[in-house]
């Protein structure tokens, strides 16, 4: 009985460990707005690339204007966001995709910032508009 107190003793020792340890994160969690021309995007993808080449880039989905990126590395990185319909489902082998409503360019205003990621969460919002 005293061995398995001690095996017991170890191993709470060690999920505690473990637990503690994970409650610290070293990555960032960047939320907002997307905006094209004032209006939200109604859907889309937004790009966290890494400018220096040594991190691992992020990116999440835009869903009525609205992001959430979890686990995005901290430094200096490059925004992109890009715009396509929800994906549906094709009901004939005729359907063809048709282009996006929303054609963003890599060019807009407000697209393809530099933005310093830290550690935690932050909000970074983005008021795009169409290049000058």
């Amino acid at each position: 009985m005293h061995k398995w107190s001690q095996v017991f003793l170890i191993v709470a020792s060690a999920c505690l460990t473990v637990a503690v340890g994970c409650g610290k994160s070293t990555d960032g969690f960047v939320s907002g707005s997307v905006t094209w021309k004032g209006e939200p995007l109604p859907y889309g993808y937004i790009m966290f690339a890494s400018v220096d080449g040594k991190t691992n880039s992020a990116g999440s989905l835009i869903e009525a204007g609205k992001y959430r990126a979890t686990n995005v590395p901290p430094g200096e990185k490059v925004v992109q966001v890009t715009s396509s319909d929800p994906p549906r489902i094709v009901q004939t082998s005729t359907d063809k995709m048709k282009p996006p409503a929303i054609d963003i360019p890599e060019n807009a205003k407000g697209n393809g910032e530099k933005h310093t990621i830290r550690l935690g969460e932050q909000t970074l919002d983005f008021a795009l508009a169409p290049p000058k």
